[in-house]
């Protein structure tokens, strides 16, 4: 399925110390694809994304830009499908 997102960013100026941004990307639908923050330019925090219905598709967590922990991804009914190290 072909879908457009649509990027929002919160752009704040990349000048002094834990300028923080959230990315938020949409389906065409309006409804939320993922998600995630950045700190000073690196992605840094929870990144989760969803099925186009709502649910939570994946979660991961981020510090200064690299994978921490695992990727974890469900499926429609929530249940885990996929644990990524």
């Amino acid at each position: 399925m072909k879908k457009l997102c649509y990027t929002i960013l919160l752009l704040l100026p990349f000048i002094g110390v834990g300028q923080s941004n959230e990315d938020i990307q949409y389906y065409e639908s309006g409804e939320v694809d993922y998600k995630y923050n950045f700190v000073d330019g690196k992605q840094h925090g929870e990144e989760i994304g969803y099925y186009e219905s709502g649910e939570v598709a994946y979660k991961a967590n981020y510090v200064d830009g690299k994978l921490q922990g695992e990727l974890l991804q469900y499926n429609l009914n929530g249940e885990i499908e996929k644990n990524e190290n």
